[in-house]
């Protein structure tokens, strides 16, 4: 896992550019983590999807978790593409967002369920939580 951190300006100005001397220590602003097996991942699509069914598992299990619930193989149609398809980043930054982004959907989830089931549920007005189209416009 890779992560920059924010991009920093460079001066372009090469009248004082000098190799000869540092004149400011740069820092490392990000993480960088490689779990054990990492070297043996391919980039192609059908060792990614290969990499979430196996237990013996590239990801951490955090992110082999997360991503095996957003590509679920009975709901997802990307494992037909096998190398075609790009996996996504991994950057710390992209899963901590990923993650945000499922928890946020499992939460709307679970306040569907609870408004559909309750006996105050009205299919003409089904309210906020539920796409436009389940309201009617008669």
């Amino acid at each position: 896992r890779l992560s920059a951190g924010m991009p920093r300006g460079v001066d372009l100005n090469l009248d004082k550019f000098n190799l000869s001397a540092v004149s400011q220590m740069g820092t490392w602003a990000g993480t960088l983590e490689a779990p054990a097996g990492a070297e043996n991942l391919a980039i192609g699509g059908k060792a990614f999807f290969e990499s979430l069914d196996e237990s013996a598992q590239v990801l951490s299990k955090e992110d082999a978790a997360l991503l095996a619930n957003i590509f679920k193989a009975q709901l997802s149609d990307r494992r037909g593409e096998g190398d075609a398809f790009v996996p996504p980043p991994t950057s710390l930054t992209y899963m901590h967002r990923l993650n945000a982004l499922v928890k946020e959907e499992a939460d709307v989830q679970s306040k569907r369920k609870q408004q559909f089931f309750s006996t105050d549920f009205n299919m003409d007005n089904a309210g906020p939580l539920f796409p436009s189209s389940w309201t009617s416009t008669i």
